[in-house]
């Protein structure tokens, strides 16, 4: 990072680090597409009314997140149940006892991140190390979750964008923002140790990655992984998703970045190219 910041070409050195690193390349997908990356386990569910998620549980070492699509969802946190409609975002961080279910009456559909990654390759293979997941005798009475309802959440507002901070943790930050058709979005950067992931709710965005622009429509999920270059800017009125995996500090220095504080943008894992 350094390296970047003090060099007098600083694209350059990028380029080549990028040039260096192991080759990865972004991830784009719609509907119940899952993408499994060691940052960060992105899910999407469809349950059923009364159809049981998951019973009550813990995990020892990464963040269980949920955004509610449709519906409405149950959640047993900790010592308390809540029940949420669309448009809430659940965070279980580690040791918080947790489960799910749809309580009806019509079907639910939800998002679920695992950060960082490895929950559902090791569900799947049974290995329970990399499963990370304990019953509830494992879980803390101190430990509280994160409920964000609809429109909720520390809010970052720009001329062209509302940001409302969702989760703000050190596993993941979760931001839903609200964007108008003169938006731009970021220019061409590169993070080097973390993942930057959009959803789209409603609207459209475009996101270029290594050089590869997409349109990205309702429902549909693009996944950076470090060491990416990339860029996006909405493609008229928009609301998504945007998760950084780990956190990076992102929603603190998207605050200082707002209030116009001389930002080390390195500190932040975030690099302009």
């Amino acid at each position: 990072m350094r390296a970047i910041r003090d060099s007098d070409d600083p694209e350059a050195a990028a380029r080549r680090l990028r040039a260096a690193l192991p080759p990865t390349d972004a991830f784009l997908g719609e509907g119940d597409a899952e993408f499994f990356i060691p940052q960060l386990d992105w899910l999407q569910w469809s349950l059923p009314a009364a159809a049981l998620g998951a019973a009550p549980h813990t995990h020892a070492a990464h963040t269980d997140v949920f955004y509610a699509l449709d519906g409405n969802l149950e959640l047993r946190l900790g010592d308390e149940t809540v029940r949420v409609p669309a448009g809430s975002c659940i965070a279980a961080p580690p040791l918080l006892v947790h489960g799910f279910r749809n309580p009806g009456p019509g079907d639910t559909r939800l998002l679920n991140a695992h950060a960082p990654g490895g929950w559902a390759r090791g569900r799947r293979r049974f290995e329970r190390e990399e499963f990370d997941t304990f019953p509830v005798e494992r879980g803390s009475p101190t430990v509280r979750g994160i409920v964000s309802g609809p429109g909720d959440g520390d809010r970052l507002t720009k001329e062209t964008r509302l940001a409302l901070v969702k989760v703000q943790s050190p596993d993941l930050d979760v931001l839903e923002y609200a964007v108008s058709p003169e938006y731009t979005g970021a220019s061409e950067h590169m993070h080097l140790h973390h993942a930057d992931c959009f959803h789209v709710l409603e609207g459209g965005l475009e996101v270029t990655a290594d050089d590869r622009t997409v349109h990205v429509d309702p429902g549909m999920t693009v996944i950076v992984p470090p060491g990416v270059p990339h860029a996006f800017t909405s493609a008229g009125r928009a609301r998504f998703l945007n998760v950084h995996a780990p956190s990076y500090g992102f929603s603190e220095y998207l605050r200082r970045v707002d209030a116009g504080d001389d930002v080390d943008h390195a500190a932040y894992d975030s690099h302009s190219l």
